[in-house]
């Protein structure tokens, strides 16, 4: 009789077991297997667990990804603009591990046409950067490894009941489902009040500090790109407010910083499939804090003018203007009156 009952109970946990593992086929929240031909359906709110699944699997010609400084831009804007199939899959954080991880899942079918990538100050410094890794699970092509997936408890309870959730809903908007600009003031009263500055300036640090990083993400970006030929490569430079540049200088970084920027631009200019457009020196945005949450987080309108300077040519780089508009970025950075700010908004 005890045997039985023990018997009878296995039989029946294994069964759960393998239930739980064929919802999570079946609902794949992941796209780990499989994604809709029509790729506005896909159900986006996990960018750090989706992104690899929905490269491979999903049917798009152009990409945009990078840092929350991208999330905002709405790909259906993209495809207005250009005629293309857009998708964003930008992460917040924008960790260098989970961008490398990322590119090669979605480069290695060669079906892009265009990727714009937002290549952040951070990104090409090392600064304040974010360790954030990819699953392992999701991105290798082990199918052993899948029983991390199918068999996860949060996967399970969690991220299917959301995504069924989702997916019931009648006001998920695809195009808004990565942008995080709802419930934010864009306000100069905002910014300030969230903006902590340091009160002393710092020693400036050595002009090659950030330089053993700089080379590492430049030689990667250079591989991507010199081995995706028929891809085009648009990076785009994010206008980060004028108090970025403040927070530089007081933490000795800015010197440092414009010598990084320099190598890894000239580096990539080398390449044909390569354009970038460079919104740092944008004075009209930089100087206007009302544009901004905080000190470098900008409202959407800075994205959609970004695009708007894509299609016009504005802004763009070349081999030719691109240290002479660093060293004048430099120059307004460091002689700027940034104790004004803070007078005007005391009186």
């Amino acid at each position: 009789m005890y045997k039985r009952f023990c018997k009878r109970f296995f039989c029946l946990c294994a069964a759960l077991f393998l239930l739980c593992g064929l919802l999570v086929f079946a609902v794949d929240p992941f796209y780990h297997y499989r994604a809709p031909k029509d790729y506005t359906k896909i159900i986006y709110t996990l960018p750090y667990y989706q992104n690899i699944g929905i490269v491979r699997n999903a049917v798009f010609d152009t990409m945009i990804t990078g840092s929350s400084m991208m999330q905002n831009s709405r790909a259906n804007w993209f495809d207005d603009a250009l005629g293309c199939k857009a998708i964003n899959l930008s992460f917040y954080g924008g960790s260098i591990n989970a961008y490398k991880t990322f590119f090669d899942a979605a480069l290695e079918g060669n079906k892009i046409k265009t990727l714009f990538f937002g290549f952040d100050v951070y990104t090409v410094t090392g600064e304040r950067m974010a360790d954030v890794k990819i699953e392992k699970y999701l991105s290798d092509k082990n199918p052993f490894n899948d029983v991390s997936y199918l068999f996860n408890k949060d996967v399970i309870f969690n991220y299917s009941k959301n995504w069924i959730s989702y997916r019931l809903s009648d006001t998920y908007d695809f195009y808004e489902a990565g942008a995080w600009d709802s419930g934010y003031t864009f306000s100069e009263e905002t910014v300030l009040k969230s903006y902590r500055r340091l009160s002393m300036p710092a020693d400036a640090k050595n002009y090659d500090c950030f330089m053993e990083h700089t080379q590492a993400v430049t030689a990667w970006l250079l591989d991507c790109i010199v081995n995706n030929p028929e891809t085009q490569f648009v990076f785009f430079i994010p206008p980060y407010s004028i108090l970025f540049w403040d927070n530089m200088i007081r933490q000795g970084s800015l010197d440092a910083t414009i010598y990084s920027l320099k190598y890894a631009y000239s580096e990539l200019l080398q390449c044909s499939n390569v354009r970038i457009f460079c919104f740092l020196d944008d004075k009209d945005i930089i100087t206007n804090l009302d544009l901004y949450k905080d000190y470098t987080h900008y409202c959407p309108d800075v994205n959609r003018l970004m695009l708007e300077c894509y299609t016009l040519g504005k802004y763009e780089l070349t081999k030719q203007n691109a240290d002479d508009i660093l060293d004048s970025l430099n120059k307004y950075a460091a002689g700027y009156d940034y104790d004004g700010i803070f007078i005007e908004n005391d009186d």
